[in-house]
């Protein structure tokens, strides 16, 4: 009996220590430092108009790119024949009275060609400046068919010129095609920058150099 008296007397005592080491001890320093190391960085602070992170611990500096394009090329002055209603009229150059066929400046007959843009770029050491040169390469090509409709006079825009009405040429069709190869290259530099927390602006300058081969087919066809 006295045993376990004295064994509940030594657990309540050891209790009352511990509850009034607890309530007297000193709160911790609130400006003593912390272990970062299970902590997660909360997102901020944010600021406007501050360069581009290209990435300390694992650097971004240099990278290859390549796009795919799908474009219409159109060029001005491939007009090559002009439909006038009346079976009468003059063909006598400069022709002047007739409706343009073929590929005219409101024509639909421009083809959607493919091609692409590939490039390669690096970030310089000294202030993340960004040096890029980029290849453009579009395959051209369209066709172009038209018709006197049956009725009156279709005349070629690109036939030896005459002089006189007794020369008259009996056309009812026609038929062109031009193709080509149009490049570019590109040399730049800019320096990328936030201008929000999820918008980056790369305003670039810098040479272009392009080159285009081109061939212009025509065909007449006379009764």
């Amino acid at each position: 009996m006295k045993k376990n008296n004295f064994l509940n007397k030594t657990l309540f005592s050891l209790a009352a220590a511990l509850f009034a080491s607890s309530a007297i001890a000193i709160p911790k320093d609130p400006c003593a430092p912390k272990d970062v190391c299970c902590e997660e960085p909360l997102p901020g602070p944010f600021a406007f108009s501050y360069p581009k992170d290209v990435g300390l611990s694992c650097p971004r500096d240099f990278y290859v790119h390549g796009e795919f394009l799908l474009m219409k090329p159109s060029e001005e002055g491939l007009e090559y024949a002009m439909d006038q209603d009346k079976t009468g009229a003059s063909n006598i150059f400069p022709l002047l009275n007739g409706k343009i066929k073929g590929f005219s400046r409101n024509s639909d007959e421009w083809d959607w060609r493919y091609g692409f843009r590939a490039g390669f770029g690096f970030y310089a050491m000294h202030d993340a400046w960004n040096f890029q040169a980029d290849w453009t390469y579009i395959k051209i090509k369209s066709d172009s068919e038209v018709t006197n409709g049956g009725t009156g006079v279709l005349l070629p825009l690109f036939y030896p010129t005459t002089d006189a009405f007794n020369n008259t040429i009996n056309m009812h069709n026609a038929s062109a095609r031009w193709s080509g190869d149009y490049n570019t290259m590109d040399l730049m530099i800019g320096k990328p920058y936030h201008v929000s927390r999820y918008f980056t602006s790369n305003p670039m300058f810098g040479l272009r150099a392009g080159w285009i081969d081109q061939d212009y087919h025509i065909r007449y066809f006379q009764d």
